[in-house]
């Protein structure tokens, strides 16, 4: 049997088989892709991982695939899609949130509930795990500027793991330490301010990302 058709089996209509990239990434080009399969909680994300490593084949973990260009040729491999994974929940001056959660919407839920440091990140494409991946950041802000610690599968024994942020190295648009980990949410504490200023401030970086960039084309 097709190693491909063992998971569409199990997933179902959450596995999609020879899908053109065109219909998932924001470029809307691209090749076939050979699976792409919806993982809806943990368990399922490691049956997959641990498949994949048996059968020996490609794999890409993926959220919006905002800024993902697939040559014309396809993928020949697995697309693990983290859209499923929208958990997100506020306490007191903490958001947790799932790697499949839109960036914005955490940032929305930050502003409306007054807490600071996050604000000029609006609009910023993509989901939580492709941000604290690369430590996205706009304005001055930046991922890891909030970011407490995160959740995460090792790649390599598939074990589900806590990790502080003082565990890796970070900077400008990078992270080092976690590439051989599939990170699942992240825990994120801020400082508590007046909701209007924020608000304000959100409004404000709202109009200037449309005046300059093409959000149209962003996968939301």
């Amino acid at each position: 049997m097709n190693p491909y058709e063992t998971i569409k089996e199990k997933f179902n209509e959450r596995a999609i088989l020879n899908l053109p990239a065109k219909e998932i990434t924001s470029y809307k080009t691209g090749g076939a892709i050979d699976l792409i399969v919806y993982p809806e909680n943990t368990d399922e994300i490691v049956f997959i991982l641990d498949f994949i490593k048996k059968k020996n084949l490609n794999y890409f973990i993926c959220g919006r695939a905002t800024n993902v260009l697939i040559s014309d040729n396809g993928f020949k491999g697995v697309f693990i899609k983290t859209d499923l994974f929208k958990t997100i929940r506020h306490e007191e001056n903490r958001i947790f949130a799932f790697c499949g959660v839109l960036w914005d919407k955490m940032i929305e839920l930050s502003v409306l509930n007054g807490l600071l440091g996050l604000e000029k990140t609006s609009y910023i494409p993509g989901s939580i795990g492709g941000a604290i991946r690369m430590n996205a950041g706009a304005f001055g802000q930046e991922t890891f500027d909030k970011l407490e610690k995160f959740r995460a599968i090792d790649l390599k024994t598939l074990e589900v793991k806590e990790l502080l942020k003082s565990s890796v190295k970070y900077g400008y648009r990078y992270v080092k330490g976690i590439e051989n980990y599939f990170i699942l949410g992240g825990e994120f504490l801020f400082e508590k301010k007046d909701p209007k200023e924020l608000k304000n401030i959100r409004d404000e970086i709202i109009k200037q990302r449309f005046e300059k960039q093409p959000l149209d084309s962003v996968c939301w």
